[in-house]
């Protein structure tokens, strides 16, 4: 799979080039968060509990409003800056389409979508309306992502699990159609499915795609149970080649 990864600006081209069939670390769109300096064991063992809660029993939505109210953020009036409605984290080499992370503000708001040409929307929750699903021209995707604990068990399973999702994504960006995945916050459900994204399409390891992925969009936190899920697909993807 050749790639061709990048952090863009919501507005501009990649800024980074692929190298020995690798993808380098993007350059900057903001400022570096501490976070880089974690690796994925690390995130792991901080995932298994959550205030107080397993990871199991993690509420997302609970958890995006939290993180909103300790940064002193409003979603509906983000429109710029270090936390934006939506944020870019790659490019397509040959049809230039690009991929996005967003939250709700981005996936309500149908003149946001269009000024940024996204066409496919990956709905990342199990309660979020597909907000335009009757919009002529935006196709919807649902992938419950918090829900891998139902049924992923193996690696294996992990890899069958994201599939479809992954599917959506490649053949919208192949036909050169922008995609956008979407939660509340953009930060731990939209953000874990960017990082899948990266590894997949970029083929970045798990560790490389969350320092690009928050590189690109510093909010994304892979929290709860999915620095696990991000492990079982590293795995997988290795040994199958």
């Amino acid at each position: 799979m050749s790639a061709r990864s990048g952090c863009m600006s919501s507005h501009g081209a990649a800024e980074t080039r692929s190298t020995a069939g690798r993808v380098a670390a993007p350059l900057s769109c903001g400022e570096s968060p501490a976070f880089y300096g974690r690796d994925l064991a690390k995130l792991q063992d901080e995932g298994t509990m959550l205030n107080g809660c397993t990871a199991s029993h993690v509420d997302f939505d609970e958890e995006a409003r939290k993180l909103w109210a300790r940064l002193n953020l409003d979603p509906s009036v983000i429109t710029g800056g270090k936390y934006n409605a939506l944020d870019a984290l790659w490019q397509h080499p040959e049809t230039r389409a690009v991929f996005y992370v967003g939250n709700q503000t981005a996936a309500s708001n149908l003149s946001l979508l269009q000024k940024h040409g996204v066409t496919h929307v990956v709905n990342c929750t199990d309660s979020m309306p597909n907000c335009h699903e009757h919009v002529p021209g935006i196709a919807y995707h649902r992938f419950d992502i918090a829900g891998f604990r139902r049924g992923v068990k193996s690696d294996a399973d992990a890899a069958e699990f994201v599939q479809p999702m992954l599917n959506f994504v490649s053949a919208a960006l192949g036909d050169g159609k922008n995609v956008m995945v979407h939660c509340l916050a953009g930060a731990h459900r939209a953000g874990t499915t960017g990082i899948i994204c990266l590894m997949y399409f970029a083929q970045l390891q798990a560790k490389e795609a969350v320092l690009a992925a928050k590189r690109c969009r510093p909010i994304i936190e892979p929290i709860g149970g999915f620095p696990e899920l991000l492990a079982k697909l590293e795995r997988s993807w290795r040994e199958a080649g």
